[in-house]
């Protein structure tokens, strides 16, 4: 889930991701030792603590293998005593220029003053800096690039420390991340091509000189990732203007480097996040020769110092600084630390907000619902034109981050692809349909629709009135980086005005006739099944007669119980295409000890139910399978009552997440019960077989999935794979010819599916 790279087979870890594990590793000891010997300590005075002194470490040991300072520090300070003491004298006693003087800039005062006095014991620290010597963390930071340390800093930002019951640290989840849906994070290759294209876009009339004064803004910059890439763009659209291959006058390189640093403005809620912003651009800056402790030469501190602490700012982008005052009932001061301080625009970056905004907002968007907080809601409510109960912070920190920018700017952003289809997304819609869209990249999240998750939407548009179409690409994640070296996407010209109301399908005027033309052929899908299609509840995951799979076979074993007093549940999460279905919980039946009969007994768990399918939506797309189990379904699961192998396989087809993807709004039963489905003619032959050929390769599929899960081996697993792709192709097809649809409509009928 954090979108590093794992490394391959049984090799080692990727250096990110050993790096990632080391630091999570000591944060719970850190943490624990911590909140032991302060027990005055807050939760957000524990994690600022924590942070910082992390923070200050790797930053010493970065510094070394960069030769910004003796390269033995790190080593010189583990063995002796007092060592919270001797690493704050490193940073309080170096001199003005320095880069451990530097670091200051970093860290909000707040967050500094409260460190002070916390205590530390010396064992634990000493752990710590000889774990980031040791080789479990194989990094050399002499070229470990500052973007990848971005990465590591997201992934480790989706947690945070919790102090429960006598003081005891623990690490949670943050609210943001239990938020997010589960959703995984775009290919690092979708941040490349973001800002490639945006800052071409902007800066490719514009000479280097010029182009390193756009001002470029992430209103949810986290650890600095997009201003990171786009700080180095600049930078090499900078080395790339030398011609002639000469090289840059002595003292001219930083110059440059740090003009650029001074056109990027960053905000996020996070102070973590603005101190590792902060400190991952000071590295940018302090790039040198090998040897150089100090500045590279030509390097201004005071301009150095005024970016990294006026530029990237603590603030929440969608709360303004009346927010407290207009609210009722007024949040708590725990309610404002955990949203984040009031962004004032116009008191934080003046000179840009009096010349008309930003010259670019780029952003990736947190995904997280707000809460449901009243005095927020009506907040957000009056001050958005994209509210909407169930919008996520991405819907309103995109309207903000249009407003902010100036006529003839550009705005870019990546998200997960639910706002086009979800209901949420109406009025973000409804506002971008009046702007002038100039592309949206669909990056599919798998191929078949078995990927889990979603897929993701970059978009760049520029705020001005619509006057030409809108381009739109579908791309596999693979196909992003030749895009990004190539700067040439091609892809699909849109009229915005065909977009509607509804969820943007895209779909061209072609498609609204084959659309037309399926629906003449065929049937809703009620009338097919001729019986009523039901949806999971949502509710049975809090039942509590449900037991997993282990209570089961304890209670089967030990109290001899009959199976069939427990009722199979399945969840969205356990629903594959054509996979059998294994449930991991199980409805107890009355009179089990230690189960309440209260709850589970009111569903009548011992009856049999009949088999069906059942459908649930995974990767942008419904994914389904055959239950001759009769279990219970859970939420976010449609059940379809009739084991029909012919149903299964259109519905499982590319045809038919392309209707699905065209439809918009999600898997529901309603749009289940309207899919057209063609209902052969069987006093025809052509008809005939192919419902026939249908129902065997469907068959087929089944078994090769089964035989899949029952295999060990990756070279079985592999060979079974090959057959199921082939088998999916010849369904695909079968499919196109019960619906009539021509080639030049499959190809685009695939593009459109991803």
């Amino acid at each position: 889930m954090t979108g590093l790279p794992t490394g391959t087979g049984k090799g080692p870890q990727s250096p990110e991701r050993a790096l990632l594990s080391e630091l999570e590793r000591w944060r719970s000891a850190i943490a624990r030792n911590a909140a032991l010997r302060n027990p005055v300590l807050r939760s957000w005075e524990l994690n600022a603590f924590v942070h910082g002194i992390m923070n200050q470490c790797l930053y010493l040991r970065i510094c070394g293998d960069r030769g910004l300072i003796p390269s033995g520090t790190l080593r010189d300070i583990a063995p002796s005593t007092g060592i919270r003491e001797r690493i704050s004298s490193l940073f309080l006693d170096a001199e003005g220029t320095s880069p451990l003087a530097l670091f200051a800039c970093t860290r909000e005062e707040d967050q500094a003053a409260s460190a002070r006095e916390t205590v530390l014991d010396d064992r634990v620290l000493r752990g710590f800096l000889e774990g980031l010597s040791s080789p479990a963390v194989p990094c050399d930071f002499r070229v470990f690039p500052v973007v990848k340390l971005a990465g590591v800093y997201r992934a480790f930002f989706r947690k945070e420390i919790r102090l429960m019951g006598g003081h005891r640290a623990v690490l949670e989840e943050t609210a943001a991340a239990k938020g997010a849906g589960g959703y995984p994070p775009p290919p690092e290759a979708a941040r490349d091509y973001l800002v490639a294209r945006t800052l071409e876009g902007t800066a490719g009339e514009r000479s280097a000189d010029d182009a390193a004064l756009i001002r470029v803004l992430d209103p949810a910059c986290g650890p600095g990732h997009l201003l990171l890439l786009s700080c180095h763009h600049l930078l090499s659209r900078y080395r790339n203007s030398l011609t002639d291959g000469k090289v840059a006058p002595r003292g001219q390189g930083p110059v440059e480097r740090l003009r650029i640093l001074g056109s990027l403005f960053g905000v996020d809620p996070d102070p973590r996040a603005v101190e590792v912003t902060r400190m991952l651009l000071l590295l940018g800056a302090l790039e040198g020769r090998e040897g150089d402790h100090g500045l590279a030469p030509g390097t201004d501190p005071v301009l150095l110092g005024r970016v990294l602490r006026e530029q990237i700012r603590c603030g929440n982008a969608v709360i303004g600084p009346g927010y407290g005052e207009e609210t009722f009932p007024r949040p708590s001061p725990r309610r404002v630390r955990e949203q984040g301080i009031p962004m004032d625009w116009a008191a934080a970056f003046p000179a840009v907000t009096g010349s008309g905004g930003f010259d670019v907002v780029v952003m990736e968007p947190p995904t997280h619902h707000p809460g449901t907080e009243p005095g927020l809601r009506r907040y957000l409510q009056q001050h958005f034109q994209a509210y909407h109960d169930d919008a996520d912070m991405a819907v309103y920190l995109m309207e903000r981050g249009i407003s902010l920018i100036r006529c003839g700017g550009t705005f870019a952003s990546l998200t997960p692809d639910r706002w086009l289809r979800a209901r949420y997304g109406g009025p973000l819609r409804k506002i971008l349909s009046t702007l002038q869209m100039e592309e949206i990249v669909l990056v599919t999240a798998g191929t078949g629709g078995t990927a889990e998750g979603t897929g993701h939407c970059i978009l760049r548009l520029s705020p001005c009135p619509a006057s030409h179409g809108l381009r739109v690409l579908r791309v596999a994640p693979g196909a992003l980086d030749s895009m990004v070296a190539s700067r040439m996407p091609r892809g699909t010209v849109v009229d915005p005005a065909s977009l509607g109301t509804g969820g943007w399908t895209f779909t061209a005027r072609d498609f609204r006739e084959l659309k037309e033309r399926v629906n003449r052929i065929s049937s809703p899908l009620c009338r097919y099944v001729v019986g009523t299609l039901t949806c999971g509840d949502p509710a049975i995951r809090n039942d509590r007669s449900l037991v997993d799979r282990g209570t089961r076979d304890r209670l089967i074993r030990e109290d001899r119980r009959n199976p069939a007093e427990f009722r199979p549940v399945v969840v969205a999460e356990q629903v594959r295409r054509y996979a059998p279905v294994a449930p991991e919980l199980y409805l107890a039946g009355k009179g089990l000890p230690g189960i309440p009969v209260e709850t589970g007994a009111g569903r009548e768990s011992s009856a049999p139910a009949p088999g069906g399918i059942l459908c649930a939506e995974h990767g942008g797309a419904p994914v389904c399978t055959l239950d001759t189990s009769g279990a219970l379904a859970g939420g976010r699961v449609a059940v379809i009552p009739r084991p029909d192998l012919y149903l299964l396989g259109i519905l499982n087809s590319t045809f038919s997440r392309f209707l699905f993807r065209e439809g918009g709004g999600g898997l529901s039963v309603r749009w289940l019960e309207q899919f057209p489905v063609y209902i052969p003619d069987f006093s025809a032959l052509d008809d005939t077989a192919r419902h026939d050929r249908l129902v065997t390769l469907v068959s087929r599929m089944l078994e090769l999935h089964a035989r899949t899960l029952r295999t060990g081996s990756d070279e079985g697993k592999g060979g079974l794979q090959r057959r199921i792709e082939t088998t999916d192709r010849e369904i695909d097809e079968l499919v196109y010819e019960l619906y009539g649809v021509t080639g030049e409509e499959r190809r685009v009928v695939e593009e459109q599916a991803g």
